[in-house]
């Protein structure tokens, strides 16, 4: 990293900064893997600074398994709610019909008071095929 220009006016400093192309493709490599803006980056560079040579490292397979194995069981736990939330968009429609169905059959008994008022009730065909489409790849 190159310092090219700075100006120093009252309590603001302006630079213009100049890098090597590798190191601004691992630059943006970090942005990304951090979920970063550029301007995010660049700040937190500027506070903690780069260093002279290059430290990254390479990783040995044991190194990589290890990475790996500790974000194994978070993937499966994902999978397994995408798995839930599959198998519930699947009865999605059933569902919201029989819901309906007992909802009306308790206005009739208790009146509209008694039932009770849910974001569900709102949903139409366009709200469930759109949860379908988010979790069922058949459609």
């Amino acid at each position: 990293m190159i310092i090219e220009r700075k100006v120093i006016e009252n309590e603001r400093v302006s630079l213009e900064i100049s890098f090597g192309k590798e190191f601004w493709e691992r630059l943006e490599t970090f942005l990304k893997q951090k979920h970063l803006k550029t301007e995010e980056g660049i700040a937190l560079l500027l506070e903690y600074g780069s260093p002279e040579t290059d430290t990254a490292t390479t990783l040995t397979t044991e190194e990589k398994s290890a990475i790996h194995g500790k974000y194994s069981s978070l993937r499966f736990k994902m999978f397994e709610c995408f798995q839930d939330n599959r198998a519930m968009v699947i009865g999605l429609s059933v569902h919201l019909n029989e819901n309906r169905r007992l909802k009306k059959k308790l206005a009739e008994l208790k009146g509209v008071k008694a039932v009770p008022q849910d974001i569900w009730d709102s949903w139409d065909n366009k709200a469930v095929a759109e949860y379908q489409n988010k979790y069922l790849f058949t459609r």
